[in-house]
């Protein structure tokens, strides 16, 4: 069935944009990049080899207009973001399987690195 918030969301469009994510990682808080966002290029390594590397601007075009594009569709139902709420912008790179004890890592030119360890 589709949302009636997003009707037209597709599996693929679900996985394109994270709307299907069952799992998300945080780093540690930092102030808004002052870098192009669109130009930031993001490395996921796995076991310590890249395997999907992508750029801002693979979201939408730029991650801070997919931001823009929800909260102004959460207004259209009466819906809005608070400070502190998540929002995933959506995804530079096509989805990577992962098994239990997997790590995975992402890096960038700019913004601090994540890792996490698949269970």
């Amino acid at each position: 069935p589709r949302s009636t918030l997003f009707p037209y969301t597709t599996l693929f469009r679900s996985e394109r944009y994270n709307a299907g994510c069952a799992r998300f990682v945080l780093g540690d808080p930092t102030p808004m990049p002052t870098v192009d966002l669109c130009a930031e290029e993001l490395t996921v390594s796995s076991g310590g080899s890249p395997v999907a590397v992508g750029y801002g601007r693979a979201i939408l075009g730029d991650p801070i207009r997919s931001v823009a594009w929800v909260a102004r569709r959460l207004t259209t139902v009466g819906a809005g973001l608070a400070a502190g709420d998540i929002v995933l912008a959506g995804a530079v790179h096509a989805s990577v399987a992962l098994r239990p004890g997997d790590t995975v890592s992402v890096s960038s030119p700019h913004l601090p690195a994540v890792r996490v360890t698949a269970v």
